[in-house]
C-alpha cells in the first residue's frame, strides 16, 4: 500500500505517474498539491521541444547536422547546460528593448517560460517516457484506477509564479503596471482575441478593493493561478470522477496573519507545506500565526487518514493519534468525493472555519477562493503555445 505524493513540480511528477502504465503497479493512491496536468510549458510537445534543444545545443557550440551532437553536449562541463542567474537577467533585460541584441544563449523557439523555467517531461510516445498530454490520456482513460487527493493555495500565483513573469515575459514589471497583465496574456497566448478575453475576466475595475497588494498585482497573480493550477484542478477532478474513482478536492486558504501582512502575498505558493508535515518554520512559530497548530492537525490528519485509508474522513484499520472525531480542528466536516453528476461538485475549503464549498458558475473577486466556471472554461479552451523567444517587446 504506497501513497505517492508531491507538491508543484513533485505534483507534475505524480501526474507523470498516473499516466505511465509501468508505474501503475508500485502505487495505489496519489496526492498532488500545487500541480498541472495539460500545460504545455511543462508536458512538452515534441516539436518544439526538440527545436528549442536544437537551439540550445547549436548555443552551446554543438549544432552538428541535422541532430543535436550528443556526443558534444556530453563533454561540456555541467554548469554550461544550465542557465545562470545572471545569464537570466542579461536575457531579461535584452529582450524588454530593441536597443539592446538578444544574447546568443536565446534560442529561436522555445516555452514561453524561457529562461526560468525551460525544460519538463517531453511528450516522445515511449513507453518509459510520456505518451501524450496526461489530462488527453486521463479522458481517453489511459490512466492508474487509483484515489486521488488534490488542490492547490487560494493565492497561489502570487510570489513564485509573478517572479516567473517578470524574468520570462519581456515588457512585465513589478509591481504591475495596468499593461502587465496585458503583457502577459499576449506572450502566453499569442491570440489576440484570446488577450482581449483574459482582461476582460480579470477587470481592474473588479479587484480595486483589493485584499492584498497592488491592483494589478492581483490581476496578474489570479489570472496566472487560475492557468496553470485552479483550473486544470477543475479538470482533472471532472475527468478522475467521471471514471468513477475517488476524488478529493482542496484549497488552502487559511489565514497567514502577521506573514500576510508583512509580505502581502495571501496563501502563496508552497505555504501549506509547513502545516502538512508539522513542521513550523522558525517564521510561522515567531509570528504569532494564530490557529497554527489546529490548521496542522487538520492538514495532516486528512493526509494521513487518505495514506491509511484511501479516505480523508475516517479510518478505522489504523489508529491516528490526535485524529478522533471531535478532536481536531475541522475532523467533523465531511469532505465529499468529487461527483458533479450528483451535484458534488465541490471542495474542501482550509481555512479559519473548514467547510465544503460548490464550485459555482459566476462567482467574482473577492470570493474567487476557486475561480469561476466562466473563467475555467475559458481557460480550458485556450491554447498556449510555444514561439519565437527572441522577440522584443517595448516596455
Amino acid at each position: 500500500r504506497i501513497t505517492i505524493a508531491g507538491e508543484s513540480a513533485g505534483a507534475f511528477s505524480v501526474i507523470w505517474h498516473l499516466v505511465n502504465e509501468r508505474s501503475w503497479p508500485f502505487f495505489s493512491a496519489a496526492i498532488m498539491e500545487s500541480g498541472t496536468n495539460d500545460l504545455s510549458w511543462f508536458f512538452q510537445p515534441y516539436a518544439d521541444s526538440t527545436r528549442y534543444y536544437r537551439g540550445r545545443a547549436s548555443s552551446l557550440g554543438c549544432n552538428g547536422t541535422s541532430e543535436i551532437d550528443l556526443t558534444c553536449l556530453r563533454e561540456l562541463p555541467a554548469n554550461k547546460l544550465i542557465l545562470s542567474f545572471l545569464e537570466m537577467g542579461e536575457d531579461m533585460f535584452a529582450r524588454d528593448s530593441r536597443k539592446r541584441p538578444i544574447p546568443k544563449n536565446v534560442p529561436d523557439w522555445g516555452s514561453p517560460l524561457f529562461p526560468v523555467m525551460p525544460n519538463g517531461p517531453v511528450i516522445d510516445g515511449s513507453p518509459a517516457g510520456l505518451q501524450g498530454v496526461p489530462m488527453e490520456l486521463m479522458r481517453e482513460g489511459k490512466a492508474a484506477k487509483v484515489p486521488i487527493l488534490f488542490g492547490a493555495n487560494r493565492d497561489g500565483g502570487n510570489v513564485l509564479l509573478q517572479s516567473l513573469v517578470i524574468i520570462a515575459v519581456p515588457g512585465s514589471t513589478f509591481p504591475a503596471t495596468n499593461r502587465t497583465l496585458d503583457a502577459v496574456a499576449d506572450w502566453i497566448l499569442r491570440n489576440a482575441t484570446s488577450e482581449k478575453e483574459v482582461l476582460t475576466l480579470y477587470p481592474y475595475d473588479e479587484y480595486a478593493n483589493r485584499t492584498m497588494g497592488a491592483v494589478n498585482n492581483d490581476r496578474v497573480a489570479y489570472a496566472l493561478r487560475d492557468c496553470v493550477f485552479m483550473c486544470p484542478n477543475r479538470r482533472l477532478a471532472r475527468v478522475w470522477s467521471a471514471r468513477g474513482l475517488d476524488t478529493y478536492l482542496y484549497v488552502f486558504s487559511f489565514d497567514l496573519g502577521s506573514i500576510d501582512h508583512l509580505i502581502g502575498a495571501g496563501d502563496f505558493h508552497i505555504s501549506e507545506i509547513p502545516f502538512v508535515f508539522k513542521n513550523w518554520d522558525i517564521p510561522i512559530d515567531l509570528a504569532g500565526v494564530k490557529h497554527r497548530k489546529r490548521i496542522s492537525d487538520e492538514l495532516s490528519c486528512r493526509w494521513a487518514r487518505f495514506v491509511y485509508c484511501r479516505h480523508p474522513n475516517e479510518c478505522a484499520e489504523k489508529e491516528l493519534k490526535g485524529c478522533e472525531k471531535g478532536l481536531g480542528y475541522g475532523l467533523n466536516v465531511t469532505w465529499p468525493r468529487f461527483d458533479e453528476n450528483a451535484s458534488r461538485g465541490v471542495f474542501l475549503s482550509l481555512k479559519q472555519k473548514v467547510e465544503i464549498v460548490q464550485l459555482r458558475k459566476d462567482n467574482r473577486f473577492p470570493d474567487n477562493e476557486f475561480p469561476s466556471g466562466h473563467v475555467c472554461d475559458f481557460w480550458d479552451g485556450a491554447t498556449l503555445p510555444w514561439g519565437d523567444i527572441r522577440a522584443h517587446r517595448e516596455p
